[in-house]
């Protein structure tokens, strides 16, 4: 199955091209742990997930092996030209890393023709939704202790306690913690700037990329911004030899 790159740019802005990929190719599990911006822990499996071995796929970029799946995260999505997914025989070839299927990603190179610069950008809102509805600090310690006293338990809060907060006495304040550890919203952008042309001897591809991806949380650590520039040049030393140079 190859994904070529229009499976990006439809997408919009993406901290990863596995985003892109869920629900593209059949039989292909894309999973994560987290929602941390940079750090989503992205899980992908092209033969099961249920095995006492490790059931990841190898992951090939540009001929070159990855250590693991997540290394895919770092890469640009706007860079990508394709992702081939292997399974069953075709995979055979990789040998025994390629158990568990082989992920094929290429990405853009320099083409014949006169300079073509492109520029793309995604700008974004992110907003919590279906958040819970907290009772009040009183009715909740009142409830506490009517379910204690019920399952045979002796009530948590005096009465004398919670009057302090009835009464709005200085010390005993009641915080709203969605209010404190949630944002109203964060703001996301993401810039690609790309120049890709050549002639007959040499072709060359030159990009680079600004990502801004915000969590909803209050935390600075959750935050997550990148800069990451990549490029290649081909050139054709004779019609038998040419030397490629990639960053």
């Amino acid at each position: 199955t190859v994904v070529d790159s229009k499976a990006f740019q439809e997408k919009g802005g993406l901290s990863s091209p596995l985003q892109a990929l869920q629900g593209q190719v059949p039989g292909v599990m894309i999973t994560r742990s987290s929602s941390a911006p940079g750090d989503e822990s992205w899980n992908l499996n092209l033969r099961g997930s249920s095995s006492m071995n490790s059931t990841e796929p190898l992951v090939v970029i540009d001929g070159v092996a990855a250590n693991s799946v997540s290394e895919m995260r770092l890469l640009n999505p706007d860079d990508i030209e394709s992702i081939t997914v292997l399974k069953d025989a075709s995979a055979a070839i990789y040998g025994l890393d390629a158990a568990n299927g082989v992920i094929l990603v290429t990405t853009k190179k320099g083409q014949i023709g006169k300079p073509s610069v492109t520029y793309s950008n995604n700008l974004a809102f992110a907003m919590p939704t279906a958040m819970p509805k907290a009772v009040d600090l009183v009715t909740y310690m009142r409830k506490e202790n009517e379910m204690r006293i019920n399952s045979k338990q002796g009530p948590k809060y005096t009465e004398e306690f919670i009057q302090h907060y009835v009464n709005g006495d200085e010390g005993y304040v009641e915080t709203d913690w969605f209010d404190v550890i949630m944002k109203d919203y964060a703001f996301n952008q993401n810039h690609n700037l790309s120049i890709r042309g050549g002639n007959q001897q040499t072709q060359y591809y030159l990009s680079g990329s600004y990502m801004e991806d915000n969590s909803i949380l209050t935390m600075d650590n959750m935050n997550n911004d990148r800069l990451s520039f990549t490029g290649n040049v081909t050139s054709m030393i004779t019609p038998e030899l040419s030397v490629s140079f990639q960053s």
